[in-house]
């Protein structure tokens, strides 16, 4: 064991952390000994010391991992996890460090996918909602960076329910999960936003003294879950020349910085074992909205009639599963639990404003190259719930509740419909003959044409489903945001 001078090596890295040594109140860095590959090194600060001690890594690990078979990386968060430059547009976007570690990774020959989900200005709620877009089955290594969008909406907890919903998810993927935490300059936040934040404050507002309680909340998170965690933090003077003009967003350095402590986290791995300190089921409910796509559909069917579980993936490819119906008459029920619970949370000044759900459906469009051709659907609902028909991404669908899925030109892509949806009393007890769903339950009835028509026009694709309260967790349903989910998830 040896003391240095902690200056010159703390200067050079993000604050990394395990959750062993967050217990013991221990601030410390972990990097690798570029002159024995095969050690792993913690520098362990204290107030003015710095010691370091090295261990031999297992060969074992090295030889696992290569045994490994090759697996998706993922990585989910807001701008800075997509690369962004400073938002006055002073620099241009960055090579991020999700980038730079799939490179890594790829390298190495032992990923063969990068699920990109990084979206600015997007809070958790979006990946946390829709896990199977963002997190594949054969998702082994994730990112979780959420921070500086986190505390602008008023619902603190359901920000951090959808970050544990999302622990969950990987955990169960046997995926390797690391928290990175971005907090901006204290003046971003009195520079957006007057400095008229309190503990308690209404949606559009934040302060730095929020930002940093809420980064302890999510450090505390980790520690449940026993996750690795990465720190860039604005106002450590030793962190400040890693971040770009703006005082939120990591320039190349920073992002260098972040991807190095990864790879190191990775390599070192399973030296920190992941646990689940209780079930998903408290995250869901705190979540408020679900979101299921293609074969996630098959759960809540109930009442269908010509409608048919169909995979349209081509040989070679991954599953692209929907449920289609080719033939006049049909029809298909979807059978959906309003979060009630979530609902009752919401303060009574948004539930004023508002109504009270929000459902959205992806139906397929296209164009006659695609055979049979796509033709007209009506959506209605029952049971439990009435519904006003609003929109769809390309003006297919409004309150009429009619969509045409054909188009003159275009590739078949989902288009989602959008909802709006009030709880009511259904009229019976008893289970609904029509849709085949509980009296509780709100039944989204969709039908295709029931008359014989000359151009066959009766193809109806239901593809994506998603559900929830109508406030700042559900602000994703839009032409923005959705456009990304067509495919189930960005490549690169």
């Amino acid at each position: 064991m040896h003391k240095k001078s902690a200056t010159p090596h703390k200067q050079q890295r993000p604050s990394c952390s395990t959750p062993a040594g967050r217990r013991k109140g221990i601030a410390f860095e972990i990097s690798s000994c570029s002159a024995v590959p095969r050690r792993q090194c913690s520098r362990f600060y204290g107030n003015l010391t710095l010691f370091i001690v090295c261990t031999i890594v297992p060969e074992g690990n090295s030889q696992a991992r290569r045994a490994m078979q090759p697996f998706v990386f993922a990585a989910v968060g807001g701008s800075n996890t997509a690369g962004a430059g400073s938002i006055d547009g002073r620099a241009r976007g960055h090579q991020s460090f999700g980038k730079l570690t799939f490179q890594a990774l790829k390298a190495r020959g032992e990923v063969v996918d990068f699920a990109e989900g990084g979206i600015g200005a997007m809070g958790p709620f979006f990946a946390a909602a829709c896990t199977q877009r963002f997190f594949p089955p054969l998702t082994r290594f994730a990112t979780i960076e959420y921070m500086p969008n986190m505390g602008w909406v008023g619902n603190d907890d359901g920000e951090l329910s959808a970050i544990e919903l999302m622990m969950h998810t990987l955990l169960n993927r046997t995926a390797k999960t690391v928290l990175v935490n971005i907090l901006p300059g204290a003046s971003k936040s009195k520079a957006r936003y007057p400095d008229k934040c309190r503990l308690s404050f209404g949606q559009g507002c934040n302060s730095h003294l929020h930002v940093v309680q809420l980064h302890h909340r999510l450090m505390r998170l980790a520690d449940e879950f026993n996750l690795p965690t990465i720190t860039m933090d604005y106002e450590d003077p030793l962190h400040r020349p890693h971040f770009g003009y703006d005082m939120i967003h990591l320039n190349q350095s920073g992002h260098i910085l972040v991807h190095q402590q990864l790879m190191t986290l990775y390599d070192t791995w399973p030296e920190w074992t992941p646990t689940q300190p209780r079930d998903a089921t408290r995250a869901a409910k705190g979540m408020g909205v679900e979101c299921r796509l293609g074969d996630e559909v098959s759960s809540i069917v109930g009442g269908v009639r010509g409608f048919s579980r169909v995979d349209f993936s081509r040989p070679g490819q991954r599953e692209k599963i929907g449920w289609e119906a080719t033939t006049p008459g049909a029809h298909i029920s979807l059978c959906a639990e309003l979060p009630a619970e979530a609902h009752a949370a919401v303060d009574d000044s948004l539930k004023a404003k508002r109504p009270t759900y929000i459902l959205t459906l992806g139906l397929q469009q296209g164009d006659a190259s695609h055979k049979p051709r796509f033709g007209v659907a009506h959506i209605s609902c029952h049971g439990a719930c009435t519904c006003e028909c609003q929109w769809s991404e390309h003006g297919r669908f409004n309150a009429s509740c009619v969509y045409d899925g054909y188009v003159e030109r275009g590739p078949a892509i989902t288009n989602f419909l959008r909802l709006i949806a009030t709880k009511t009393i259904a009229k019976s007890a008893a289970p609904s003959v029509e849709t085949g769903c509980a009296p509780q339950q709100c039944a989204v009835r969709i039908t295709n044409r029931a008359d014989a028509a000359d151009d066959g026009r009766y193809r109806v694709v239901l593809r994506a489903f998603i559900l929830g309260v109508h406030d700042v967790r559900t602000n994703w349903l839009n032409t923005y945001h959705l456009s990304g989910m067509r495919n189930e998830g960005r490549r690169s």
